[in-house]
């Protein structure tokens, strides 16, 4: 978890569910206080940014390549990573959906993490700021039965 704008910009915000993401310690090293970042929580990334087979991620916009430019998510051992990540989840899904065997492990890689933060739980002091984002959560779209086994 880590915040969008940084705590030393916007102390105030250091409990914003706006201004909270996931981001791995390599993004969150190298976005540094600057806001050429795009914030996941308010454009979806594939307007921006396209996964290759090989790996690469193609920028769709000017907003995409400075994204891709700052986080360095061509860096070829991330493009190599994503790449066999692709191979496995293309095989993984070709499969039988009848194999047990082979469900369990594309829901491994590719399903949704079992401890994301309960949006519905949450008291954050300023108040929930999108209340109507709860319906549509994790938690509720799994209660509902209407979360994709994979992302």
């Amino acid at each position: 978890m880590d915040h969008f704008v940084a705590q030393i910009i916007a102390p105030d915000r250091a409990l914003d569910y706006d201004n909270l993401i996931y981001a791995c310690l390599r993004c969150n090293s190298t976005k540094r206080a600057e806001e050429t970042v795009l914030n996941p929580c308010q454009e979806a990334m594939s307007q921006h940014l396209r996964v290759g087979e090989d790996g690469t991620i193609e920028a769709l916009t000017r907003k995409g390549r400075a994204h891709i430019k700052q986080l360095q998510l061509n860096h070829p051992r991330l493009t190599q990573y994503r790449a066999r990540l692709v191979r496995v989840f293309k095989r993984l899904q070709a499969l039988s959906q009848a194999e047990a065997e082979h469900r369990a492990e594309l829901q491994e890689w590719f399903g949704f993490p079992d401890d994301l933060p309960n949006l519905a739980a949450l008291r954050p002091p300023k108040g929930n700021t999108r209340p109507d984002g709860i319906a549509d959560s994790f938690h509720e779209r799994r209660r509902a039965g209407t979360l994709p086994e994979t992302y």
